[in-house]
This record gives structure tokens, C-alpha cells and sequence, in this order.
């Protein structure tokens, strides 16, 4: 599967416009500059120029969704580019947002465009001023910890980001990458998904990940942390913050080398623990593609009849790994 079909999934034929325009006349008779309601083709103008100056082009499907908007009277909601734009395509749009001011964007979406640490920084500086983007989507665009880093200063509290959806999938961010985030993430109220999964995060990166799930205000539902090398160090230590996050609803620890075997391992009781917490609201766990083995065989009809609460957690375990 290509990789433009693995991110888009069933949003593909979603309609990136949306939000009608006031016409020319009624902008006038509100008091209102007639030409604010040409900002879409204006942000498409200068945004080719600064393309030109940068020795890029503007992608064909984005011009195209340009110009969908400009005769149908539209403003531009969403921006969804997947071409290979590099960062210079990224300041070209970062820029020409910024300088129109553009204000009805909700989502970015940059997918596999080789972006980089450069290119975030650019739609970062727009960012910093916008106030209506609320998910931001860098996924495979090799950005590191450095590309973290203005994250992470976008997401301060002080700067008030709306920003409730962020996803890094597919960036080797590292631990560090996790740090520079949590520089912001760990006072942030208005976050709701934060996805890295397959980000190269080890056992260290736990402990700023534990920071920002245990804010008291955060507003966190989802942690999605699949394909990263957590073992069972990292794990254990986020099911700790995982009894301690107040909002929290889901979190994927899939394929993430954790090694244990469920009847007496450690790990097996954390997770018994925390499940078992009335202080815990998390209803959504995925464990799958780890390596979680029964010490002793039995049957599944014996497993239920004389089930304890730790061979409850086993069966829910091996029940979600054979599922998966």
C-alpha cells in the first residue's frame, strides 16, 4: 500500500474547502474591505511566487483545490500535500500564510513531503500567530528533535495554540525529540491526540512522556506510541501516569519489544494495577505485536471457570494479541 492510501484512509475523498464567503457587497455594507474576501486567491498568488523564488512549484492537486475554492466562492479549511516539496515548499506556503494572515485554515497536512526540521519551522512561524488550526499532521518528513523543538515552543501555554491533534508518525524523533516536546506539552490544556508512533522512542523517552500525560490540565484522550522500543521499563512507567492523567481514554503500546511472561511478571501486575484502579478512566489499551506468554498452559474453558483478576488481565491480553 502506498503511503499516500496508509495516511488518508477513509478521510481520501474529504472535501478540503468549506465555509462560504461573504459576498463583496455585504462585506462592504458591514464595514468590511471588499478585497479581504479575495484572501484565497491572493494566498494562491503569493504562494507561487514564493514557490518560484524558491525554485519549487506549487503541487498540481493543491492548485487545483485552490482554484476549486476560488470559483466556488470557498475558503480553504484544509491543506493536504503529499508531494515531495522539501522544506522550500514548506516556507513558500509557511510564508505566504503568514504574510496574507489567512485565518480559516483548521488542518495541515504534510505526508511523506521530505519537509524536514527546516520546513516545520517555517509552518511553525504561522502557526505561532494563527488561531484556527486545530490539527497539524507532519508524518515521514524526517524531522528529529530539532523540528521537535519549535514544537514544542508552538505548544507552550503561553502562546495559547489551538492545536488539539498533533501526529510526528514515522519521524525518528528519538527521546530527545520526546523532550523537546514535553517542553510545552507538560503545561498544555488543549492537545487531545498526540500520535508518534514508529518515532525510534526509547526507555528514556517514558519520563517526559509521563510528564506530559500527568499534567493536571491536560486535555490528552489519546497517546498513540506503536512501533517504538518503550520495553517494559517505558511501559511501566507510563501505566503509572496512565492512573494519574484525568482526561485520558486511549493509548497504544503495540509492537513496542516489550518481552513478559503474564502469570508473574512484573509488568503482568502493573498492568492489573492499573486496569484495576477506580481512579483510572482509560478504556482503550492495544499490547499487540509485544511478546506476552502463559508460564503454564490451559485451557481457555479452565481460564474462565477459576479466573483470578491477574489471569483476568492474561485473557484480556491474549484475547487482544489473537484479535490483532
Amino acid at each position: 500500500m502506498c503511503i499516500r492510501d496508509r495516511y488518508m484512509g477513509s478521510s481520501r475523498n474529504q472535501n478540503l474547502m468549506g465555509g462560504k464567503k461573504k459576498a463583496a457587497k455585504k462585506a462592504k455594507a458591514s464595514g468590511e474591505e471588499a478585497g479581504d474576501d479575495d484572501s484565497t486567491n491572493r494566498l494562491l498568488s503569493l504562494y507561487g511566487k514564493k514557490c518560484v523564488e524558491l525554485g519549487t512549484t506549487v503541487p498540481a492537486k493543491v492548485r487545483e483545490k485552490f482554484n476549486e475554492a476560488i470559483e466556488e466562492g470557498l475558503f480553504l479549511t484544509e491543506l493536504n500535500i503529499w508531494d515531495q516539496v522539501g522544506w522550500q515548499g514548506a516556507k513558500a506556503l509557511g510564508d505566504a500564510l503568514l504574510e496574507i494572515k489567512y485565518e480559516k485554515l483548521t488542518t495541515i497536512r504534510f505526508w511523506k513531503c521530505g519537509i524536514e526540521d527546516n520546513g516545520v519551522r517555517y509552518i511553525c512561524n504561522y502557526l505561532k500567530v494563527n488561531k484556527t488550526v486545530e490539527t497539524v499532521e507532519f508524518m515521514d518528513n524526517n524531522i528529529t528533535s530539532l523540528g521537535c523543538e519549535f514544537l514544542g515552543r508552538l505548544l507552550r501555554q503561553d502562546v495559547e495554540s489551538p492545536i488539539s491533534v498533533l501526529k510526528l508518525d514515522h519521524n525518528p524523533i528519538l527521546s530527545k525529540g520526546v523532550s523537546k516536546l514535553a517542553e510545552g506539552l507538560s503545561m498544555n490544556p488543549t492537545l487531545k491526540v498526540l500520535s508518534l508512533n514508529y518515532c525510534e522512542i526509547d526507555p528514556e523517552g517514558a519520563e517526559p512522556l509521563f510528564q506530559i500525560m500527568i499534567y493536571i490540565k491536560s486535555g490528552l484522550k489519546e497517546v498513540l506510541l506503536k512501533g517504538n522500543n518503550l520495553q517494559n521499563k517505558g511501559v511501566a512507567r507510563l501505566l503509572q501516569a496512565i492512573q494519574i492523567a484525568k482526561n485520558l481514554e486511549k493509548v497504544d503500546f503495540a509492537d513496542n519489544k516489550v518481552s513478559e511472561t503474564l502469570e508473574d511478571g512484573e509488568l503482568a501486575k502493573t498492568i492489573l494495577q492499573t486496569v484495576s484502579s477506580e481512579k483510572c478512566i482509560v478504556k482503550g489499551y492495544d499490547f499487540s505485536y509485544n511478546n506476552f506468554e502463559e508460564k503454564v498452559t490451559v485451557s481457555y474453558t479452565h481460564l474462565r471457570a477459576h479466573e483470578t483478576s491477574l489471569h483476568l488481565v492474561c485473557r484480556l491480553l491474549l484475547e487482544k494479541k489473537k484479535t490483532n
